[in-house]
């Protein structure tokens, strides 16, 4: 069978397919025909109507507002199911409309469409058949806007050939107006602008980069980049003013750092590795003032001075600085001198540039030397190197690095002066109580009868324990020292003696047991206490005491070297009173004002009634009577520290009344 259609199609099937258009007759005709025989055959009419338009829709306008009072526009409507035939209306007005697609129309606004600001309707519609009419869609006049101004900022604002700078435009007005701008570069051969304000460089120079409002192209701001080289540091080289300073000293560094591009001359300093330095190797500022140690560092007097680009760390350069000591200077020491066979002597030293190295020198004899600071240093000068009297020469030397020795100054060791006259005397600890200790003081005198200071002496006792307080006499040339009872003492006479040099005083004492009265220690002391015969040229003489219980015994012995009962001026002199407060040998013309310097104060001798007595502060005591008297007088110092001073001397008998003589026993007359 075959199949034939009039305006249409039908396939081999039987598939019928309508014309595109409507047949002018509103219908086709189909027919069927034996393939077998062609005579027979059949046919069937089908009515062909048009199709229906669908219903459009509105999805978005283009643009989707504007400003009143804008000029006319072009809208552009997008969606679907547009014909050729739809129409357009805005707010209700017919808009001749053109078919772009069938999702795409345009329509032409008019100044009179923009010029009132509000919301206004668009609506698409399609003829029929079928067709309709769309959803409105609203397109917005805004109210009028202006542009006030435009300013851009660029950051960075200074870049290298091979960077960027991003710009940010700021646009002000009134009403709803745009942000959007437009882009130059000024001039054109430094680079390009991008759409979003990012700024490319493409050679070195000034830049001005400018934002102009699209919608009010009279508004605009610029911004200026400095476009610079690509930096490169080449080089860092670093000179010192001085290649060799003293410790404790400055001295400035410079650094030049070489490069392209708009390189900086900022460095960073290090001190042999140490950023900044430190106290050891010495530190750096900022500004290259270099401050050296106050001494040389144990690694070596030479100091690395290393200056870093800030901007590129692996270009530095260096200096070296050799660090020396200075050379010192004395002013001034003391003591400048002592006596020869003077014991170990401490030495201060005054003066400038000393260093922790430096060396006091005696003689070219080194000392051993305590460094205190820059302009102090202490010595000891050993006893061995004062034996021998003349000058020496002192000198402080410093050694190398640097360093040298100072100019030498003299240093004066002075003899000693030979004793002529040497007093020992011996008292009771406690007053009133001889039991002991005894405390002695010698004093040493030249032939002049002026003190010796600096003379040794020696205590040395038959028994007891002897107590020197020093080796030498001192500034007054007085020596002090004590002597306690012996372990096992049966009351025998004990020998003490004081030596310095050829000169010998000896004098000999009796420990009284503390428990017996004042009279039995009289009596004791009466008849046991004995004076060297060498000393006085007696034989005895003895210490005495009052035949009154109440008056006490505190007994005082004396002994003088270098004197026989013809020589000793303590001996056949009617004077009993000391004028010399340092216990030298001198005898005074009255007893007025002796002793009245030095703490010691007069004691007065009264023949007439043969008594003994103290005067002012005097701390001792007096014993008299016997066949010898002994005047003495006692000193605390002032302090209350240190050695009590005495003076005394021995009467001879004829001073005391006849009567009192006569009353003392048989066998003390002597």
């Amino acid at each position: 069978m075959t199949w034939s259609a009039v305006s249409g199609t039908i396939s081999s099937s039987g598939l019928y397919t309508s014309p595109a258009t409507v047949p002018a007759s509103g219908s086709d005709t189909v027919t069927a025909t034996s393939t077998q025989d062609s005579t027979k055959s059949n046919s069937e009419t089908i009515t062909v109507t048009a199709p229906s338009n669908p219903i459009p829709t509105v999805a978005s306008l283009s643009p989707a507002s504007l400003a009143a009072g804008a000029t006319a526009q072009t809208l552009t409507i997008n969606g679907t199911g547009f014909l050729t035939t739809s129409t357009v209306t805005f707010n209700g007005a017919a808009h001749a409309a053109t078919d772009l697609s069938a999702s795409q129309l345009t329509i032409s606004l008019t100044t009179a469409d923009l010029a009132t600001a509000g919301s206004y309707p668009v609506v698409v519609t399609n003829p029929t058949p079928g067709g309709g009419s769309s959803a409105a869609v609203n397109f917005t006049v805004t109210a009028a806007s202006t542009i006030s101004g435009v300013s851009v900022v660029c950051s960075p604002s200074s870049i290298q050939t091979n960077q960027t700078s991003t710009c940010t435009p700021t646009v002000t007005g009134t009403g709803s107006f745009s942000n959007l701008v437009s882009w130059a570069v000024s001039p054109t051969s430094m680079g390009t602008v991008s759409s979003s304000g990012v700024f490319t460089p493409s050679s070195a120079g000034t830049a001005t980069i400018t934002a102009t409002s699209t919608q009010d192209l009279t508004k605009y701001g610029s911004s200026t980049v400095t476009v610079t080289a690509i930096l490169t540091i080449t080089s860092v080289t670093v000179a010192c003013t001085s290649q060799s300073i003293v410790i404790g000293q400055t001295n400035q560094c410079n650094a030049t750092v070489q490069g392209t591009g708009a390189f900086s001359q900022q460095v960073n300093w290090t001190v042999g590795g140490v950023p900044g330095g430190n106290a050891t190797l010495g530190t750096i500022s900022s500004t290259g003032l270099y401050d050296a140690p106050a001494s040389i560092p144990s690694g070596g007097n030479t100091i690395s001075i290393s200056a870093a680009s800030v901007e590129d760390s692996t270009q530095s350069g260096a200096a070296q600085i050799t660090l020396v000591y200075p050379l010192p200077v004395l002013l001034l020491f003391s003591p400048s001198s002592v006596a020869a066979g003077t014991s170990d002597t401490p030495i201060s030293l005054t003066g400038i540039d000393f260093a922790p190295t430096s060396v006091v020198n005696l003689s070219s004899q080194a000392l051993q030397t305590t460094y205190v600071s820059t302009s102090e240093l202490t010595a000891m000068i050993p006893a061995a190197q004062l034996t021998t009297a003349g000058n020496a020469v002192v000198m402080v030397t410093t050694p190398t690095p640097g360093g040298g020795s100072s100019a030498g100054a003299q240093f004066t060791i002075t003899p000693v002066t030979a004793v002529a006259k040497l007093v020992l005397l011996a008292s009771p600890a406690s007053a009133g109580s001889p039991s002991g200790p005894w405390l002695l003081s010698a004093a040493a005198a030249d032939s002049s009868g002026n003190p010796v200071p600096n003379a040794t002496v020696t205590l040395n006792s038959s028994e007891g324990s002897i107590t020197q307080n020093a080796a030498t006499t001192d500034i007054n040339g007085t020596f002090s020292g004590s002597i306690t009872p012996p372990a096992s003492y049966a009351g025998e006479v004990v020998e003490v003696s004081a030596v310095s040099g050829n000169q010998t005083a000896v004098l000999e004492l009796v420990f009284v047991a503390a428990s017996t009265s004042v009279t039995q220690q009289a009596a004791v002391v009466l008849n046991r206490m004995r004076v060297h015969e060498n000393a006085f040229g007696l034989s005895p003489a003895d210490s005495s005491s009052s035949t009154s219980a109440t008056t006490g015994v505190s007994p005082l012995m004396m002994a003088t070297s270098n004197g026989s009962a013809s020589t000793n001026q303590y001996l056949n002199s009617f004077n009993p009173c000391l004028a010399n407060p340092q216990l030298d040998t001198t005898v005074s013309v009255d007893c007025n004002d002796n002793f009245s310097t030095n703490q010691l104060q007069t004691t007065q001798f009264t023949p007439l009634t043969s008594a003994c007595n103290l005067v002012g502060n005097i701390k001792g005591v007096i014993t008299c009577g016997g066949a010898a008297g002994v005047l003495v007088a006692c000193a605390s110092p002032e302090t209350g520290v240190g050695p009590m001073i005495c003076a005394g001397g021995w009467r001879s008998k004829a001073i005391l009344r006849p009567n009192v003589w006569d009353t003392l026993p048989q066998g003390l007359h002597s």
